[in-house]
Protein backbone atom coordinates (compact mmCIF):
# COMPACT_ATOMS: atom_id res chain seq x y z
CA UNK A 1 0.00 0.00 0.00
CA UNK A 2 3.06 2.63 0.72
CA UNK A 3 4.41 1.55 -2.10
CA UNK A 4 1.62 2.43 -4.07
CA UNK A 5 1.09 6.19 -2.69
CA UNK A 6 4.79 6.44 -3.38
CA UNK A 7 4.56 5.50 -7.04
CA UNK A 8 1.30 8.14 -7.44
CA UNK A 9 3.30 10.53 -5.42
CA UNK A 10 0.59 11.01 -3.06
CA UNK A 11 0.89 11.49 0.90
CA UNK A 12 -1.17 8.85 3.24
CA UNK A 13 -3.16 10.33 5.68
CA UNK A 14 -2.79 10.10 9.10
CA UNK A 15 -5.62 7.35 9.76
CA UNK A 16 -3.86 5.52 7.56
CA UNK A 17 -0.35 5.83 7.95
CA UNK A 18 -1.51 4.92 11.07
CA UNK A 19 -3.38 1.52 9.94
CA UNK A 20 0.04 0.64 7.76
CA UNK A 21 2.11 1.24 11.12
CA UNK A 22 0.06 -1.10 13.45
CA UNK A 23 0.31 -3.53 10.01
CA UNK A 24 4.12 -3.46 10.15
CA UNK A 25 4.65 -3.41 14.14
CA UNK A 26 1.99 -6.32 14.70
CA UNK A 27 3.60 -8.33 12.00
CA UNK A 28 7.49 -7.47 13.07
CA UNK A 29 6.65 -7.31 16.81
CA UNK A 30 7.35 -3.94 17.15
CA UNK A 31 10.49 -4.54 14.68
CA UNK A 32 12.20 -6.96 17.00
CA UNK A 33 11.39 -9.55 15.29
CA UNK A 34 14.46 -11.80 13.25
CA UNK A 35 12.17 -11.87 10.58
CA UNK A 36 11.93 -7.84 10.13
CA UNK A 37 13.57 -6.34 7.10
CA UNK A 38 14.94 -3.44 6.41
CA UNK A 39 12.18 -2.51 4.10
CA UNK A 40 9.81 -2.80 7.01
CA UNK A 41 12.50 -0.42 9.42
CA UNK A 42 12.38 2.24 5.98
CA UNK A 43 8.62 2.12 6.00
CA UNK A 44 7.95 2.68 9.97
CA UNK A 45 10.60 5.69 9.61
CA UNK A 46 9.14 7.11 6.89
CA UNK A 47 5.07 7.09 7.82
CA UNK A 48 5.68 7.91 11.82
CA UNK A 49 5.95 11.58 10.37
CA UNK A 50 2.55 11.17 8.80
CA UNK A 51 1.32 9.27 11.98
CA UNK A 52 2.07 12.15 13.87
CA UNK A 53 3.43 10.58 16.61
CA UNK A 54 6.56 7.82 17.59
CA UNK A 55 5.82 5.15 16.22
CA UNK A 56 7.00 2.49 18.99
CA UNK A 57 5.37 4.36 21.37
CA UNK A 58 2.15 3.74 19.08
CA UNK A 59 3.26 -0.01 19.01
CA UNK A 60 3.43 -0.51 22.30
CA UNK A 61 0.03 0.97 23.39
CA UNK A 62 -0.84 -1.10 20.37
CA UNK A 63 0.02 -4.49 21.89
CA UNK A 64 -1.12 -3.48 25.01
CA UNK A 65 -4.54 -3.07 24.17
CA UNK A 66 -4.11 -5.87 21.76
CA UNK A 67 -5.68 -8.79 23.73
CA UNK A 68 -7.33 -8.46 26.85
CA UNK A 69 -5.65 -11.25 28.38
CA UNK A 70 -8.09 -11.56 31.85
CA UNK A 71 -11.18 -12.08 29.22
CA UNK A 72 -9.38 -15.33 27.53
CA UNK A 73 -9.83 -18.77 28.40
CA UNK A 74 -6.79 -21.02 29.06
CA UNK A 75 -7.69 -23.06 25.81
CA UNK A 76 -7.89 -19.34 24.02
CA UNK A 77 -4.57 -18.60 25.59
CA UNK A 78 -2.96 -22.11 24.10
CA UNK A 79 -4.64 -22.39 20.73
CA UNK A 80 -4.46 -18.50 19.59
CA UNK A 81 -2.17 -18.89 16.93
CA UNK A 82 -1.59 -22.58 16.91
CA UNK A 83 0.00 -24.45 14.46
CA UNK A 84 1.10 -28.62 14.29
CA UNK A 85 4.15 -29.53 13.11
CA UNK A 86 5.77 -32.96 11.91
CA UNK A 87 8.95 -32.84 12.93
CA UNK A 88 10.52 -36.41 12.38
CA UNK A 89 8.59 -39.03 13.60
CA UNK A 90 6.82 -36.77 16.37
CA UNK A 91 3.83 -34.43 16.13
CA UNK A 92 4.34 -31.12 17.78
CA UNK A 93 2.08 -28.46 18.54
CA UNK A 94 3.59 -24.69 19.16
CA UNK A 95 1.45 -21.79 20.29
CA UNK A 96 2.06 -18.63 20.35
CA UNK A 97 1.10 -15.33 22.13
CA UNK A 98 2.18 -11.62 21.99
CA UNK A 99 1.91 -10.32 24.98
CA UNK A 100 3.35 -6.82 26.40
CA UNK A 101 4.14 -8.35 29.54
CA UNK A 102 4.40 -12.29 30.25
CA UNK A 103 3.03 -11.88 33.90
CA UNK A 104 -0.21 -11.05 32.56
CA UNK A 105 0.00 -14.90 31.48
CA UNK A 106 1.99 -16.36 34.16
CA UNK A 107 0.12 -15.85 36.80
CA UNK A 108 -2.07 -17.87 35.28
CA UNK A 109 0.45 -20.39 34.31
CA UNK A 110 -1.24 -23.67 36.21
CA UNK A 111 -4.82 -23.29 33.86
CA UNK A 112 -2.27 -22.99 31.05
CA UNK A 113 -0.79 -25.51 31.74
CA UNK A 114 -3.76 -27.94 32.63
CA UNK A 115 -4.90 -26.96 28.89
CA UNK A 116 -2.04 -27.66 27.41
CA UNK A 117 -1.87 -31.52 28.61
CA UNK A 118 -5.71 -31.46 27.88
CA UNK A 119 -5.02 -30.23 23.89
CA UNK A 120 -2.44 -32.74 23.78
CA UNK A 121 -4.38 -35.42 25.09
CA UNK A 122 -6.61 -34.51 22.81
CA UNK A 123 -4.98 -34.26 19.67
CA UNK A 124 -2.27 -36.65 20.64
CA UNK A 125 0.65 -34.70 19.96
CA UNK A 126 3.90 -35.72 21.28
CA UNK A 127 4.93 -32.04 22.59
CA UNK A 128 2.99 -28.82 23.46
CA UNK A 129 5.05 -26.05 23.51
CA UNK A 130 3.48 -22.36 24.00
CA UNK A 131 5.38 -19.03 23.81
CA UNK A 132 4.41 -16.48 25.77
CA UNK A 133 5.89 -13.83 23.64
CA UNK A 134 7.07 -10.53 25.37
CA UNK A 135 7.83 -7.52 22.72
CA UNK A 136 9.20 -5.13 26.09
CA UNK A 137 11.23 -7.91 27.10
CA UNK A 138 12.24 -9.17 23.52
CA UNK A 139 12.41 -12.64 24.26
CA UNK A 140 9.50 -15.87 24.90
CA UNK A 141 8.53 -17.41 28.34
CA UNK A 142 8.45 -21.33 26.53
CA UNK A 143 5.60 -23.37 28.31
CA UNK A 144 5.78 -27.75 27.04
CA UNK A 145 4.17 -30.22 27.98
CA UNK A 146 4.58 -33.82 26.90
CA UNK A 147 8.37 -34.65 25.72
CA UNK A 148 9.67 -31.45 27.41
CA UNK A 149 13.15 -33.22 27.19
CA UNK A 150 13.26 -32.28 23.18
CA UNK A 151 13.22 -28.52 24.25
CA UNK A 152 15.19 -28.90 26.85
CA UNK A 153 17.68 -29.88 24.88
CA UNK A 154 17.21 -27.94 21.47
CA UNK A 155 17.66 -24.86 24.21
CA UNK A 156 20.07 -25.96 26.20
CA UNK A 157 18.03 -25.28 28.88
CA UNK A 158 16.26 -27.02 31.83
CA UNK A 159 12.61 -26.46 32.19
CA UNK A 160 11.62 -25.02 35.60
CA UNK A 161 7.76 -25.35 36.63
CA UNK A 162 7.20 -26.33 32.72
CA UNK A 163 8.97 -23.35 31.61
CA UNK A 164 11.87 -20.96 31.02
CA UNK A 165 12.83 -17.68 29.43
CA UNK A 166 14.50 -17.64 26.21
CA UNK A 167 16.01 -14.26 25.66
CA UNK A 168 15.55 -12.67 21.83
CA UNK A 169 13.55 -15.40 20.68
CA UNK A 170 10.91 -14.31 18.76
CA UNK A 171 9.83 -16.10 16.18
CA UNK A 172 8.08 -19.58 16.50
CA UNK A 173 8.91 -20.14 12.85
CA UNK A 174 12.75 -18.95 12.49
CA UNK A 175 13.58 -19.39 16.13
CA UNK A 176 12.07 -22.22 17.67
CA UNK A 177 11.07 -24.98 15.17
CA UNK A 178 14.37 -25.65 13.77
CA UNK A 179 16.04 -26.27 16.89
CA UNK A 180 13.50 -28.44 17.99
CA UNK A 181 13.30 -30.19 14.58
CA UNK A 182 16.95 -30.88 15.20
CA UNK A 183 16.80 -33.27 18.06
CA UNK A 184 13.55 -34.77 16.95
Amino acid sequence: VLRRYREMGLTPPREMAGMMVAAILSDTMLLKSPTTTSEDVAAVEYLEHYLGEDALEFGRRMYSAKFDIEALSPQDIVTNDFKIFSLGSKTVGIGQIEVADKEQILTRKAEIVEAMQSYQSQHKLDLVVLMVSDILREGSELMAVGQTRAVEKAFGVSLKEQSTFLPGVLSRKKQVVPPISGVL
